[in-house]
């Protein structure tokens, strides 16, 4: 069971070479440092006045925990500046220890963030690569490393920055033997997107050496990219009247459904260290409210697809079995109290 703790990081007054911010963070991470101490990261969303020239220019920081129940945390540690053109998030990734034993991390953005170009930005989302000896050291910026205007429908476009990513590698039965990296990312999690896929997770699988660029397997699914979940769809109306079949009779305009992912592993790295990769995600419900999805433990199939299979450990959630009669359309609805897990055959 989760007990709610006192000491988690909250919002303070922040000043910092200009900075003057009192805002509650964007996306973040937790992560062990070298040394083993728990630490946050993120950013301010934005502040009354920045390090640069415009309010939304604040750097990313870290927290770092001072006792092993996590109840006492350290004042901020600005780690580098996130200084761009627009007002975006710039959410980071978790960082990771890659085989060179350097530290990373991603920052997320798009393509034309660079220049005066306003949205909307025909290139896409685009990634950014971050590089330390160590997670409370010296970052330095590398550069843009992946940039992608596609997603999984034909005749759609992403055209503002990527959100509330995610970064994973090692995956159980890897047909590469661990070196395969996945990417996640909610597409149009912040409006930008023409016709996919109202803020839902994709993920994207492929390759990265150390401090280079993320290179997609072209060959697995959609130019490398699939979907964690694809509530967001529906079928086109009379699409088989229409000669609409498989992908280009799907339309990505529907409800958010399952949005946000993020992961937790049984390793301090969840790039190059084996382990298992727990994903959970937000459920938004059309009468406006929320909830944490069940986990998912995941994995990848031969051909590069993401196997996911709810965790195990749900199981002692279960009771007492009581099956109920099959439904049908005389008999549409059962009452089954507060929790149920439903088997469905078709």
């Amino acid at each position: 069971h989760f007990h709610h703790l006192p000491g988690a990081p909250r919002r303070i007054i922040e000043t910092y070479k200009g900075m003057n911010s009192f805002d509650t963070p964007c996306s973040g991470f937790v992560i062990r440092d070298d040394d083993g101490t728990v630490c946050a990261g993120f950013r301010q969303c934005t502040s009354s006045s920045g390090v640069g020239p415009h309010p939304w220019d604040v750097p990313m920081e870290l927290r770092c925990a001072h006792d092993h129940s996590l109840t006492k945390w350290g004042e901020p540690e600005y780690i580098f500046n996130v200084s761009y053109y627009r007002s975006i998030p710039y959410d980071p990734s978790r960082p990771w220890k890659d085989i060179d034993g350097r530290w990373y991390m991603l920052v997320s953005t798009d393509s034309c963030n660079g220049t005066s170009n306003l949205v909307p930005c025909e290139e896409g989302g685009a990634l950014v690569l971050y590089t330390s000896d160590k997670v409370r050291g010296d970052w330095e910026q590398i550069g843009t490393v992946y940039e992608e205007w596609r997603t999984v429908l034909p005749f759609s476009q992403e055209t503002k920055e990527m959100v509330t990513i995610e970064y994973l590698g090692y995956f159980e039965n890897d047909p590469y033997n661990g070196t395969t990296r996945v990417f996640f990312n909610n597409v149009g999690g912040n409006g930008g997107e023409i016709n996919c896929c109202a803020g839902t997770t994709s993920y994207t699988v492929g390759s990265q050496r150390p401090g280079g660029v993320f290179v997609p397997y072209n060959d697995a699914s959609f130019y490398g990219t699939s979907m964690l979940d694809w509530g967001a769809f529906m079928v086109k109306p009379n699409a088989t009247s229409r000669g609409l079949y498989g992908i280009f009779a799907l339309m990505g305009t529907g409800s958010r459904g399952y949005s946000m992912s993020r992961a937790l592993g049984s390793t301090r790295d969840m790039v190059t260290e084996p382990g298992r990769r727990v994903m959970y995600g937000w459920l938004s419900h059309d009468n406006g409210a929320a909830s944490l999805s069940l986990p998912r433990d995941l994995s990848l199939s031969p051909s590069l697809f993401l196997i996911q299979t709810f965790s195990p450990e749900i199981q002692t959630l279960r009771t007492t079995i009581s099956p109920l009669s099959v439904l049908s359309r005389s008999n549409p609805t059962s009452h089954v109290g507060l929790r149920a897990e439903i088997k469905v055959e078709i």
